[in-house]
């Protein structure tokens, strides 16, 4: 019997020697949904990272518990967003809620937690 569906992200870390503090540009924070302003790290590099900015990856994770509603929904049939809607009703942490969360600590970047949040192709477009 499947108890949990684990969905896992790896995200590229932030150098802690040359990370550098920005306020958030408007059109990131409508993306990520986070207020345009608020001071957000973003990649330098250095010796330390070998020019990249980051240094190792991080994990971004979201949980759902597959209980007696949801196997309904799934014996049922039911579609993508009806399964999410139950799944996420109570306040569960989605990919996306993990990501944000990642980027207000400051472990990683704008871009990683957009490359998340958004399917490939709309971060560069948007930035």
């Amino acid at each position: 019997t499947v108890r949990v569906v684990l969905a896992q992200r790896l995200v590229r870390r932030l150098c802690k020697d040359c990370k550098e503090t920005v306020p958030l540009e408007p059109g990131a924070a409508a993306l990520l949904g986070l207020s345009p302003g608020i001071e957000v790290c973003r990649p330098v590099g250095c010796k330390t990272c070998s020019g990249t900015g980051y240094i190792g990856r991080t994990g971004i994770y979201e949980a759902v518990r597959v209980d007696e509603p949801m196997r309904r929904l799934i014996a049922a049939g039911a579609s993508e967003s009806d399964l999410a809607e139950l799944a996420f009703a109570n306040g569960g942490v989605t990919l996306a809620d993990a990501a944000r969360q990642r980027v207000i600590e400051s472990v990683t970047s704008v871009e990683e937690a957009l490359r998340i949040i958004r399917p490939e192709g709309a971060v560069n477009a948007a930035l």
